[in-house]
């Protein structure tokens, strides 16, 4: 993953973020046919090897600093090539986290 942080970002404790990556994946096995978990998912087989393809993630958010308690970060995630399969279509997820810190 390669991110990028704006600490401060139009005001005193608030944050501005833009990560990007791809989650880990099995590139190689040689687990016991019915052994591979992601293989036993997509197939129903359990084959060993390794997955195809990559998930891609890219978020943008920005936390805002209500109070020194209280943050509310808005953001959202994109994934292309959910599941790490070409013929999936990409899927945008909307985000609204709330922090209090004691």
């Amino acid at each position: 993953m390669v991110y990028l942080n704006f600490p401060d970002l139009f005001g005193k404790g608030n944050l501005g973020g833009i990560y990007f990556g791809q989650p880990p994946k099995i590139v190689s096995s040689n687990l016991p046919v019915g052994n591979n978990i992601p293989d036993f998912i997509d197939t129903g087989l359990g084959r060993p090897g390794s997955q195809p393809g990559r998930t891609n993630h890219l978020e943008v958010f920005y936390r805002f600093r209500v109070s020194d308690n209280i943050n509310i970060t808005p953001g959202i995630i994109h994934l292309w090539e959910s599941d790490r399969s070409s013929n999936n279509d990409p899927i945008t997820i909307g985000i609204l986290r709330t922090s209090f810190s004691f």
